[in-house]
């Protein structure tokens, strides 16, 4: 069966599907939550209601690493209650790009410079996909709906992304505090491959 990227994949009573620029609110509200304390300092710099602002800004623009293009959700009925995304080598030319300018339009430029630089210096620590990885993020699931299978199904989707484009492999970054996360992914088959604070680096054969 030839996997087409609209198509619906349920399991239980979620439905796994592509995010669209409707699911704004819900979705964001997700997005922060796969990483608070970070994206507050990043965006925020202390500030959630600016933050909050922000990922709904850059939600909106569609493309880049916050745009609702490249990102999946866990819905049940027409309520997201879980988010995914990933990147690899086929992203658009434009996707750093894109990034960029929703932090610039949104912030200006002054501002941007120490947005930029508070990210920079996360991004230093956190592992970049090679030409035979998918590497998988923003990962969350609402309280509601945690421990029901719905993140397993959101990582069920990124292996069949990475199959799609011909990746041997998936992995992500957690913070090294989150022990309930990093147990899961365990289960997931996922291994530990590194540390580097604030993440442990973990990867997944496929």
């Amino acid at each position: 069966m030839i996997w087409l990227p609209w198509q619906l994949i349920k399991t239980m009573n979620i439905v796994i599907r592509q995010a669209s620029p409707a699911d704004v609110h819900a979705a964001t509200t997700l997005l922060y939550q796969a990483g608070e304390q970070l994206l507050c300092t990043i965006f925020g710099d202390g500030d959630k209601e600016k933050t909050l602002d922000f990922l709904n800004y850059a939600w909106m623009n569609q493309s880049g690493q916050y745009g609702c293009s490249n990102h999946w959700l866990a819905c049940d009925g027409n309520l997201p209650v879980g988010i995914i995304t990933c990147w690899h080598d086929k992203l658009p030319e434009d996707f750093d790009h894109q990034t960029l300018m929703s932090i610039t339009d949104f912030f200006g430029i002054a501002e941007s410079l120490s947005v930029i630089a508070r990210s920079q210096h996360i991004a230093e620590s956190l592992q970049v996909p090679s030409q035979n990885q998918l590497g998988v993020g923003h990962v969350a699931v609402h309280p509601d709906y945690r421990r029901t299978g719905v993140a397993t199904a959101l990582l069920q989707e990124m292996v069949k992304q990475a199959v799609k484009h011909h990746k041997r492999s998936l992995i992500l970054d957690v913070e090294s505090e989150n022990k309930g996360a990093i147990q899961f992914y365990l289960t997931q088959g996922f291994q530990k491959k590194g540390v580097s604070p604030p993440f442990v680096h973990m990867s997944k054969s496929l």
